[in-house]
């Protein structure tokens, strides 16, 4: 049970570290503006400060929400018992609180471009 308990905790340290990684990536390694990596909507396209600034919103919520929702997921797998029959439901609750965080990361990046670009154009 205890070899169970480990291998748990190491898929969910992969999970969410991988997640905190790109973070980590986006902060440190900006990317110009490309087709393959970075936060990529019409917004963030507008013109490079804005770019940038996407960027940098994004990596910061990305280095917030990846500590926070791996502990949550293992809250629930210690309440529950880390049991073994549970390992499938216990991945997909990993992959939907994932999917939840990224959802949650593009909207609040996406609110604090929306009101830098109304800012900056009621300025000019």
């Amino acid at each position: 049970m205890e070899k169970f308990q480990f291998l748990l905790t190491l898929q969910t340290v992969i999970f969410y570290g991988a997640f905190f990684i790109s973070g980590l990536i986006l902060k440190f390694f900006p990317p110009t503006k490309n087709k393959f990596y970075g936060f990529r909507t019409n917004l963030a396209l507008k013109n490079d400060y804005i770019w940038f600034y996407a960027q940098d919103v994004a990596s910061k919520y990305i280095l917030i929400f990846s500590p926070l929702f791996f502990l949550i997921s293992m809250l629930v797998k210690y309440l529950t018992g880390f049991m073994f029959s549970a390992f499938v439901l216990y991945t997909i609750n990993d992959t939907l609180l994932l999917i939840v965080a990224t959802v949650m990361i593009f909207f609040l990046t996406e609110d604090n471009l929306r009101r830098m670009w109304k800012e900056n154009n009621q300025k000019l």
